[in-house]
């Protein structure tokens, strides 16, 4: 088949005449064909390049039948036969590249890759006590974060105020105004991110958004994010969550996402 499917010229059926042997008579061969009595004159003459032509039909021919012996006559499933080979040569040279590298080199340095391998070994070995340790460390920080977001909540939603200001009421008659309002459909409006994805109608729901709190994954390789809502008129939900794995999100500057997944929202009627 690698003969059949090549393309290097050298390699294609070759024939050719003897250059000492000159081309034979052509008005003989005429006057054998025509042993019925037709008159050889009334035949135009072949034209000068004649042998040329014959000799390349026959080297075309000569292609044409090596390929199709190898696809065992069937010309309809040319096409199908050659796409199989390439794929198959392509997992073979995958498979048996680094085996031809290491051919290549003198057994005294092919040791001292062996070297680098181990050395590699070690290498990975520490990367996945790394991992280990860093998203232990993610965790006990979160640990000690929490308490701080759970006071940003209490502030967001006026639990704080008394605290804060000894009066929530303003002079002359001011509107009194609970926590902060709109806290967090403000702060996803400055995400150019996120602000790219809210719609005009996504603002009303969103104000009544009063925490957003993360949860790393004990391995590190993800999070969930849980959007706490006070009772509106969208959806009945106190807790819309969503889930994202991602295998590489301690090791690389661009976390590739492997999956996400939502939760339920229970939308009352009409909405």
């Amino acid at each position: 088949l690698s003969f059949a499917f090549s393309n290097n010229t050298h390699s294609r059926p070759h024939t050719s005449l003897p250059p000492t042997t000159p081309p034979p008579s052509l008005d003989n061969e005429i006057k054998l064909i025509m042993s019925d009595g037709t008159d050889p004159s009334n035949i135009p003459p072949p034209p000068p390049n004649q042998t040329e032509n014959e000799i390349d039909e026959i080297r075309e021919n000569l292609s044409d039948t090596a390929i199709h012996d190898a696809n065992g006559g069937n010309d309809d499933s040319e096409d199908d036969d050659v796409d199989v080979v390439g794929d198959e040569d392509d997992d073979d040279d995958d498979g048996e590249f680094e085996d031809d590298m290491m051919d290549m080199l003198p057994p005294s340095v092919v040791k001292r890759v062996e070297k680098l391998k181990e050395l590699n070994d070690k290498r990975e070995k520490f990367m996945e006590e790394y991992l280990a340790a860093r998203a232990a460390l993610e965790v006990k920080y979160q640990g000690l974060c929490t308490p701080l977001y759970k006071e940003r909540r209490e502030i967001l939603t006026g639990g704080r105020d008394k605290e804060i200001a000894a009066a929530a009421e303003g002079d002359g008659g001011e509107e009194v105004v609970t926590g902060i309002p709109q806290f967090w459909v403000c702060a996803m409006g400055h995400m150019e991110t996120v602000a790219e994805l809210i719609t005009e109608s996504d603002v009303d729901c969103l104000e009544n958004l009063i925490d957003v709190t993360c949860d790393d994954f004990a391995d590190g390789k993800g999070f969930t994010l849980s959007f706490h809502f006070r009772p509106n008129e969208y959806f009945e939900n106190e807790v819309l969550t969503k889930r994202y794995e991602i295998p590489n999100l301690l090791l690389e500057d661009e976390p590739i996402l492997k999956n996400v997944i939502g939760c339920e929202i229970k939308w009352k009627p009409g909405r």
